[in-house]
């Protein structure tokens, strides 16, 4: 007896890679729905690095989120050039972290 070819439709995966050991965890819907408040970022902590695909990657962090009841941080982090290189991420110092403002290019003022 033959089986039916599976059919996976592009828009059914997820545009993100599987996550690898030692990237950050996207965040949970549990904790992006429901009562909770909003952070913009401090400009401390706007310079980050995240751990995406098995490489630091430098991001831009723009707010913070806690859900009402929860001690878990969620950060929006903005990083490379795709329309999809952003999200939601569990707030951890081992996947998530601080970097110094970058240097303005050189050029003409």
């Amino acid at each position: 007896m033959a089986t039916a070819p599976v059919y996976d439709p592009p828009f059914s995966r997820s545009p993100w890679p599987e996550p690898l050991p030692g990237d950050a965890v996207r965040a949970p819907q549990a904790l992006m729905t429901g009562p909770g408040r909003i952070w913009e970022a401090e400009p401390r902590w706007q310079w980050v690095e995240i751990r995406v695909g098995g490489e630091w990657i430098p991001g831009r962090l723009e707010r913070w989120r806690l859900h009402q009841g929860s001690r878990e941080w969620v950060a929006l982090v903005r990083y490379g050039t795709a329309t999809l290189d952003w999200g939601w991420f569990l707030y951890d110092a081992a996947t998530v972290r601080q970097t110094p403002r970058p240097a303005r290019a050189p050029g003409p003022r």
